[in-house]
């Protein structure tokens, strides 16, 4: 091979290594289609979006977090070279460029993770327009025919401490890092591209499937707003003692829950509003991030799999759920897990035939 092809064969691996992944732009698609279709519904049963506004915020929240990474990539990329004695032999502009090349190939993706949480949100807040809240009762019967109570019961001896409540009120507000931080950190800075397309083709079909399509279906309010709601008093004892552990450390749930009400009686659809018990998308979302990272590291593994009990937990303590919520989201998210799997394994010579794999 010539001098002349030899940096010609390389100039073309360099722009196929650029370009993003065919089977990322099935996400991008997917995003497109979930948006138009949800559009659409709102406007078949009557009502005319208007959350351009959400859309904004959404992309402006992705841009800043994104930011944050970078600059603490940067960070870590000059102690390195500090350390390395590393002159003039790297490029000036090479931590540049290889950001540029990381955007580039991701950018499907992050077309899809701009689009999707505010039209998700647009159709929570719209669940009773297309249906009645009625699968309370049947929850709360099913929790008392699994743990013979409810479920807030049986945990109170152990969790009903205020400085605890307030812990995992906390770590309950820490789960919001997920879909922003976790998300993008997992797309800059897993090499595994096939593991990236995985998990993001998961992330989309559970608040697709689960947060969606379920919580229509079942559609329920969960304790905290049973009694506001639907005149549901049975969890009077659980909210009071909130109220009182909130007196000594803030229960940080507690406005938001109020905000939600707030919310769900002016009829306010924008990003993070709208109620639905069933299943649990905050369970779901932290079980996936635990099943990600089971193939990424065991310390990261170890700590999401903590943080998703911490969860689960502080969602029947917190009045947010039933513990049934959890469960059906568990079991929901392990078979999308798998579903997904076997999604990547269908698309992958098709996705790589063409575009090789990032490194």
């Amino acid at each position: 091979m010539t001098a002349t092809s030899d940096t010609q064969a390389k100039m073309h691996a360099h722009v196929l290594l650029t370009r993003p992944p065919r089977r990322y732009w099935f996400l991008s698609l997917a995003a497109v289609a979930f948006n138009l279709a949800g559009w659409s519904a709102m406007v078949a049963v009557g009502t005319i979006p208007s959350e351009i506004t959400s859309y904004a915020l959404n992309i402006l929240i992705y841009v800043l977090y994104s930011a944050v990474l970078i600059c603490v990539d940067r960070l870590v990329y000059l102690a390195k070279e500090k350390r390395a004695l590393v002159t003039t032999a790297t490029p000036a502009n090479a931590f540049s460029s290889h950001w540029i090349e990381r955007l580039s190939v991701n950018a499907p993706i992050l077309i899809a993770i701009f689009l999707f949480l505010p039209v998700f949100s647009m159709l929570k807040s719209a669940i009773p327009v297309f249906t009645d809240y009625t699968w309370d009762a049947t929850f709360i019967a099913w929790d008392h025919a699994i743990h013979g109570q409810d479920a807030w019961r049986m945990i109170q001896p152990l969790l009903g401490w205020p400085l605890i409540t307030a812990i995992l009120a906390f770590f309950y507000h820490l789960w919001m890092l997920l879909p922003y931080f976790g998300c993008l950190t997992i797309l800059y800075f897993v090499r595994d591209k096939a593991l990236v397309f995985r998990f993001f083709t998961a992330y989309f079909l559970c608040w697709i499937v689960l947060g969606v399509i379920g919580a229509i279906w079942l559609a329920s309010v969960g304790p905290c707003f049973a009694a506001p709601m639907l005149g549901i008093h049975t969890f009077d004892p659980q909210m009071a003692y909130l109220r009182e552990a909130n007196t000594q450390y803030p229960v940080m749930v507690l406005q938001v829950q109020d905000a939600l009400i707030e919310w769900y009686q002016s009829g306010s659809k924008g990003l993070g509003r709208g109620i639905s018990a069933m299943p649990s998308m905050h369970v779901s979302i932290a079980v996936l991030f635990a099943m990600v990272t089971y193939r990424i590291s065991r310390p990261l593994c170890i700590a999401a799999s903590v943080f998703a009990a911490l969860i689960m937990l502080g969602s029947v303590h917190l009045a947010y759920h039933y513990a049934v919520d959890g469960y059906v989201a568990i079991i929901a998210t392990l078979a999308i897990w798998v579903l997904a799997g076997w999604i990547e394994r269908k698309t992958r010579a098709w996705g790589q035939g063409i575009i090789p794999s990032v490194q």
